[in-house]
């Protein structure tokens, strides 16, 4: 069954759960920690429990990925001290299974839409200008353009995101060629 699948948990009869307090009280401490409710640490712990060993290792992987960037883009970009948002950090092994393939195209999906939130929101309060001699319009990329940007990893997103919020698109795609070329296998 997919989370699409699933009903509201309105819809859903409660279900009664015993469990010794000191189990609950790490259950509670690990919710708080993960800004869920009890019911959503206990759900997520259970289908966790589920997967198969090697998408637990891959879900590991990618949370380990996606922590060192996050840390590396609050501590070293915003906290001004590199003017590169993209940390360099690689994985280990390329993730394999369906589940890391899934996780990563939803990031990927959500960094794209966010980005162009950023870029609306600065253009409606006329803080984002593109480069632009002779009131040229941008250039728009082609689908297919779109399409390679959009299926960037997420390592090179946020210099991607930097230029399409400069509205440059061949900056975009030359950003992602050069990463490219630099990470063949």
């Amino acid at each position: 069954m997919t989370r699409n699948d699933r009903k509201p948990m309105a819809n859903i009869p409660p279900f009664g759960l015993r469990m010794q307090p000191d189990l609950k009280a790490k259950v509670e401490k690990a919710a708080k920690a993960n800004n869920r409710s009890l019911n959503a640490e206990i759900v997520s712990r259970l289908e966790q429990s589920f997967l198969s060993e090697i998408e637990r290792k891959d879900l590991e992987k990618i949370r380990e990925f996606y922590t060192a960037d996050e840390r590396y883009v609050v501590e070293e970009y915003l906290a001004g001290k590199t003017d590169n948002p993209s940390s360099g950090v690689k994985r280990a092994e390329k993730l394999e299974t369906d589940l890391a393939r899934e996780i990563n195209r939803i990031i990927s999906k959500r960094t794209r839409i966010m980005g162009e939130v950023v870029a609306r929101e600065l253009e409606k309060q006329g803080m984002l200008t593109a480069p632009n001699k002779n009131n040229i319009p941008p250039r728009q990329p082609t689908w297919e353009e779109m399409n390679r940007l959009y299926e960037a990893p997420p390592e090179i997103m946020p210099l991607i995101l930097e230029c399409l919020a400069r509205k440059d698109i061949t900056g975009a795609l030359d950003a992602l060629d050069g990463w490219e070329a630099g990470n063949k296998d």
